[in-house]
């Protein structure tokens, strides 16, 4: 399972992440972005992992898998105290990620919020797009991308003060 491989990655990551948000007094991750996320099972993995965040699946349409994920994971896992089910801090929206802003604030850029920006197969331009918001937000990021077309060009993901 290709999928549960990243979610490691990216767990670990986001713990690291903050570490590094903490030292340079950034908020802590509280809002976990999935661009691209297909059948939406890294999404749900990260819910379950991070119950205090809010994760968001986002693509461009939603694949019938995803409410089975969460179908099973809400029927034998544990949900928080209080909490109406094990996912509860986990949405799915289907939208086109170059037309989306972040919680609909208006310019997605910002660091008053604490992101991850995760993007596991997203293509060519979304790769590009995916980094650039994420460095403008100063928003922990993991790219994992399926292909990068010959010439798409370079890339800064150095924060602006770097």
């Amino acid at each position: 399972f290709e999928t549960v491989e990243v979610w490691k990655k990216v767990v670990s990551h986001l713990l690291k992440s903050n570490e590094l948000r903490k030292s340079n007094d950034l908020p802590a991750v509280s809002r976990i972005y999935d661009i691209a996320s297909g059948h939406g099972l890294l999404a749900v993995l990260l819910a379950y992992r991070f119950p205090t965040m809010t994760v968001l699946a986002l693509d461009r349409e939603k694949r019938n898998g995803f409410a089975h994920y969460v179908d099973a994971v809400n029927d034998f896992g544990k949900a928080l105290p209080g909490a109406a089910t094990c996912l509860a801090n986990l949405s799915f929206e289907v939208a086109d990620f170059n037309h989306w802003r972040w919680d609909g604030t208006g310019s997605g850029t910002g660091s008053d919020v604490g992101r991850a920006v995760i993007c596991v197969h997203g293509c060519n331009e979304l790769n590009v797009a995916v980094l650039q918001r994420a460095v403008e937000a100063q928003a922990a990021w993991l790219v994992v991308p399926c292909c990068i077309r010959d010439g798409l060009g370079p890339v800064n993901v150095r924060s602006p003060s770097e």
